[in-house]
C-alpha cells in the first residue's frame, strides 16, 4: 500500500484524470526497486515453483487457492538472475507504461508528477 501511495501521484506523468489528489502525507517512505513486468517475472515464477503450482493450468488461480499461511510460508526473497543476494524488498512497483509509465526518478526529473502539497 505504501508503494502505491508513493507512486500514485505519478500516473501518466501526473496528468491522469482518473486520479485526483489535493495533498499527500508521506510516512516511512521507502524506495524499493522498480522493474518492468519482464524483469520481475522471476519473482512470480519462483513463487509458483515453491508453492507447487507450476503444473497447474492456471498458476494464478492455484496461488489464489492457497491459504494465507501456506502462501506466506513460501513467500521469501530470492536473488534475481546473476545476483548472489536477494533484494531487500522483493516486490515493488512495476513500470507498466500506464499507471507507472517510467522510473520514478526520471519522472521527477522531467517534472511529470502531480503538484500537490505533501506533509
Amino acid at each position: 500500500m505504501l508503494q502505491h501511495t508513493k507512486l500514485t501521484p505519478l500516473p501518466l506523468g501526473g496528468n491522469d484524470p482518473r486520479v485526483s489528489f489535493k495533498g499527500a502525507a508521506a510516512e516511512s517512505v521507502s524506495f524499493a526497486n522498480e522493474a518492468t513486468a519482464a524483469q520481475a517475472q522471476y519473482e512470480y515464477d519462483n513463487l509458483v515453483i515453491r508453492t507447487q503450482c507450476v503444473s497447474a493450468n492456471d498458476t494464478l488461480a492455484c496461488l489464489r487457492s492457497l491459504s494465507a499461511f501456506d502462501l506466506q510460508k513460501q513467500n521469501y526473497n530470492t536473488p534475481s538472475a546473476g545476483a548472489s543476494d536477494p533484494p531487500l524488498y522483493m516486490y515493488g512497483p512495476l513500470i507498466d507504461g500506464d499507471l507507472v509509465p517510467d522510473y520514478m526518478y526520471r519522472l521527477f526529473a522531467q517534472g511529470k508528477f502531480s503538484k500537490v502539497y505533501v506533509m
